[in-house]
């Protein structure tokens, strides 16, 4: 499980400018997943969880995924929009069940003795039951009740918890910025519905969860209790997410720049042909990431064919034999003894390489945030609503350049028009 891999002082805050970054690109990425479309010129699926999308679709998705006049399409909100009903009927009438324990019940009122009740009934002195009663006339007997605390209503209990954590995080995000929207109404209704529901008097019966269910028959074929669940998993896995997302927030940060780089290089391109070849290649998107990133670099992006014979890639680099590969494929002469000395050993992360017939660079991308203060010295550092691009030359190990960006790159799509071009094209 997620949480035995999860470092305690690593926790995810329950507010951070960066998980809110990464959180739009992860919806970002869900948008890509679920949106599959017939396309003549290039396939696009979902084979085995990885959704396979062309260049050319996820860069245009990138340049429309901020919409100025409302908030995100968000979880909690398709919640809110298909709950409400569901919470209300199970909340107010939940699933009973008769269940047996074992008090003091007066003779009578005796209706049932198990095997404990009556060793229990031998060990009093007494020849007859009234005797054996004592001055309290009660035994040690069977008592059924009526109890709401079941495993489904410890479940509800816990998705109406979640879900006030949710639409709390949702609404102090974006209700500043759209306060008369119809999702920001709904999604504060359903907040208040869930305080409301989870105070009832019946659910107060009800016990926590301490681990993840294992779901019961009622959970998986009583139709009420079914929604109910398969909304709980659609937030335990959200939330898993975001925890995922701050162990691995550079690498996350790093596919957002990857993605953003793309789309300043796309636009940068005045040959429409080589757009559109570029625009070809596939990119395969995982529907949960793995350490951080949701790309699965199986298939590798597309090398960008720029002006002057240049040729520019972003993307994943793992040994000194992709670089030749690169490089090699554009007629260069490399020379292989000096690039192994800057890959003596398997690199992982994203790279910037550029090379023509006189030159070549490689440089890895490293990101750091506001709070990785030994990463941000010399240059004053940068805001909490921002990151640090750091260019390092693979060769000599020397920083080749920084540069400040805004956190949410989907807000601002060209926000890297500069780096490209001092790094590309001048």
């Amino acid at each position: 499980m997620l949480e035995s891999t999860i470092d305690l002082a690593d926790v995810a805050p329950e507010e951070s400018p960066v998980l809110d970054a990464l959180e739009q690109f992860a919806q970002f990425a869900d948008e890509m997943v679920d949106s599959e479309k017939p396309n003549p010129i290039s396939w696009e699926g979902n084979p085995s969880q990885v959704a396979v999308r062309s260049v050319g679709r996820v860069l245009s998705k990138w340049r429309h995924a901020s919409k100025p006049n409302r908030p995100p399409f968000a979880l909690v909100v398709r919640l809110a929009r298909d709950l409400p009903s569901v919470l209300t009927d199970v909340a107010g009438h939940p699933k009973r069940i008769l269940q047996r324990r074992r008090a003091m019940e007066p003779i009578n009122r005796l209706r049932e003795l198990d095997s404990s009740c009556v060793r229990w009934l031998t060990r009093q002195p007494g020849n007859t039951l009234a005797e054996k009663s004592g001055h309290r006339r009660a035994v040690l007997a069977v008592q059924r009740y009526e109890s709401v605390d079941t495993l489904e209503n410890r479940v509800v209990r816990d998705l109406l918890k979640r879900c006030i954590a949710l639409a709390s995080d949702y609404l102090r995000q974006h209700q500043s910025y759209y306060p008369n929207h119809d999702w920001i109404r709904m999604t504060d209704h359903f907040r208040k519905l869930c305080r409301r529901l989870e105070s009832l008097p019946q659910l107060q019966e009800v016990s926590g969860l301490p681990s993840l269910p294992k779901p019961n028959y009622v959970l998986l074929h009583e139709s009420r209790y079914k929604q109910v669940w398969r909304s709980y998993m659609e937030v335990i896995r959200q939330q898993r997410r975001r925890q995922q997302l701050w162990t691995w927030r550079h690498q996350a940060f790093a596919d957002m720049v990857t993605v953003a780089w793309m789309s300043s290089a796309s636009r940068g391109l005045a040959d429409r042909q080589v757009r559109k070849a570029a625009h070809r290649f596939d990119l395969r998107i995982r529907e949960t990431p793995l350490q951080g990133t949701f790309f699965d670099w199986a298939a590798l992006p597309p090398m960008w064919n720029l002006v002057d014979d240049t040729t520019f890639y972003i993307g994943p680099i793992e040994s000194i034999v992709d670089v030749a590969r690169l490089v090699k494929s554009s007629g260069v002469d490399l020379d292989i003894a000096k690039l192994s000395q800057g890959f003596s050993h398997q690199q992982q992360g994203t790279f910037v390489t550029i090379w023509n017939q006189t030159k070549w660079n490689v440089a890895k991308l490293e990101i750091s945030f506001a709070g990785d203060t030994e990463r941000t010295e010399g240059i004053g550092g940068c805001s909490e609503n921002e990151a640090l691009v750091t260019l390092v030359d693979c060769m000599t190990g020397m920083q080749a350049g920084k540069h400040i960006v805004p956190l949410k790159l989907i807000d601002n799509p060209r926000s890297l028009d500069m780096l490209h071009h001092q790094w590309c094209l001048s």
